[in-house]
């Protein structure tokens, strides 16, 4: 029994863990958006043509998904507790979430925002051609498809969780 309690997770301690990544990626993302203020970089200027306005998207999904993401699994966590009467959930699962949440999080920001719109920007300003811009960053595609997977599995793995600590007998 004392070997099962360690491996279990309070459903409110997993939110504490979402809710304090949720906080670390709201400062990422105002670290992030504040080179934007830095003229040498010509980031207003990269932004406004492809493939530098793949830093946009970047931006959104990592807001979207890193911070207002890791938010909802703080909330959808700690109701789990109080609508759903869930007392216990699988320590590995909530951890391997989290850390997929945030690999597949800062992965996707920083392969789409910097390999694919910084630098496809930065060649599109000095008058590269199209050709050799998409030479320049299509090695990054498979790896930011490989990371949305990884972002899909950390939210399955999370309902999972969810619905297995909701649906297991108590006893």
């Amino acid at each position: 029994m004392i070997v099962a309690e360690k491996k279990a997770l309070q459903p409110t301690v997993a939110a504490r863990y979402f809710l304090a990544s949720t906080l670390v990626n709201a400062c990422a993302a105002v670290a992030v958006a504040a080179p934007v203020l830095v003229a040498r970089l010509a980031l207003p200027l990269k932004l406004t043509e492809w493939p530098g306005t793949w830093m946009f998207v970047a931006y959104g999904v990592f807001v979207g998904f890193g911070v207002l993401g890791s938010l909802a699994w703080s909330a959808i966590y700690y109701l789990s507790g109080v609508l759903l009467g869930v007392k216990h959930l699988r320590r590995n699962f909530v951890v391997a979430q989290l850390l997929l949440h945030n690999i597949a999080a800062y992965g996707i920001g920083f392969l789409m925002g910097y390999a694919v719109g910084y630098v496809g920007g930065t060649a599109r300003l000095e008058g590269f051609g199209l050709s050799v811009i998409t030479a320049l960053i299509s090695w990054a595609v498979i790896p930011i498809g490989v990371l949305v997977f990884i972002g899909l599995v950390s939210t399955v793995l999370g309902v999972f969780t969810v619905l297995d600590s909701w649906l297991r007998p108590r006893g």
